[in-house]
């Protein structure tokens, strides 16, 4: 079955809401008063809200995702290059080069890396003057230092963003499951009330088909802003 969307929901509140009007008297015996379909309208425009933030949390993670890694893989490569050097000065089976984690599978996570580095610039004083003879001077180890300050802040960032996603997908999708339960009890009663109405019956048969709904696609050029409930536009749905 296909999914339910944010873009749908908005859609099938907006129709749904206009056939209420539109058969109010038989619907108000069955409890769908004026004041039921402006708490439901409400619950749309909280769902269209918090789809949104949901959208933005996302995005915000990802950008930090994307940094993170970017930061790694230049740690990595200041890293490398000292372990170069220990190498050519040391060999690869050297005392010296296990103080350096020359030989070891060195993971690429930013916990390893940050490790990684912790301990080259800890043993780096002890090989000063060898090192120097490479090439490796401080101002390469203030770089590296500068560069785990910089990956740790960001990782830090990164993982705060990361429950900041997913607790507005949690609230995100909470509010999309209290529009679809609105809209179920105006189906249950439309159900009741035209029961002897096939044809209305299946105009509101037909509105709940519209929760399925994708949104459509949007140019680069057009706004994310999120419509109203009573607007044909919703943003799109978050990819899972």
């Amino acid at each position: 079955m296909a999914a339910i969307t944010t873009y749908g929901l908005a859609q099938e509140t907006r129709v749904t809401g206009e056939l209420c009007k539109t058969h109010n008297e038989p619907l108000q015996v069955h409890n769908v008063t004026p004041e039921k379909l402006n708490a439901g309208s409400e619950l749309a425009r909280m769902m269209l809200e918090k789809e949104t933030a949901a959208l933005n949390a996302d995005t915000a993670k990802q950008v930090l995702t994307r940094q993170e890694e970017t930061q790694r893989a230049n740690l990595v490569l200041l890293l490398q290059s000292v372990n170069n050097a220990v190498k050519t000065k040391y060999g690869k089976g050297s005392k010296e080069g296990k103080d350096f984690h020359i030989g070891e599978k060195l993971s690429y996570s930013t916990p390893k890396v940050l490790q990684w580095a912790a301990d080259v610039i800890k043993i780096y004083p002890k090989y000063k003057e060898e090192l120097a003879e490479q090439g490796i001077v401080q101002v390469d180890i203030d770089a590296i230092s500068a560069s785990t300050d910089a990956l740790e802040a960001t990782d830090t960032q990164q993982e705060t963003s990361k429950r900041a996603a997913t607790q507005a997908t949690a609230a995100a999708d909470a509010a999309k499951a209290a529009v679809a339960k609105f809209l179920d009890s105006i189906q249950n009663a439309a159900g009741m009330a035209f029961a002897k109405e096939p044809a209305v019956k299946a105009d509101f048969e037909a509105a709940k088909k519209l929760r399925y709904q994708a949104a459509p696609r949007t140019s680069k050029d057009s706004n994310n802003n999120p419509p109203s409930p009573g607007t044909t536009t919703a943003p799109a749905d978050r990819t899972k």
